[in-house]
């Protein structure tokens, strides 16, 4: 993450939304809404990517230092 932040940071944000859809939902009761669209998945992959992933690694790299 200290060498790549952009590379590291959207796939640490496309890992973050995974475990969201795999681990996290199942457990909720968001499940009885029924199956999720494409749109759906592809909108919550590009905000986590974004808003998440991105921010934590470029964070990393400036106080790795």
């Amino acid at each position: 993450m200290l060498e790549h932040p952009l590379v590291c940071g959207l796939l640490f944000g496309a890992a973050v939304e995974n475990v969201m859809n795999l681990v996290v939902l199942p457990f909720s009761a968001l499940h009885s809404r029924g199956p999720y669209e494409l749109h759906d998945l592809l909108l919550g992959l590009g905000v986590h990517m974004v808003v998440v992933g991105l921010p934590i690694s470029f964070s990393m790299r400036r106080f790795a230092k």
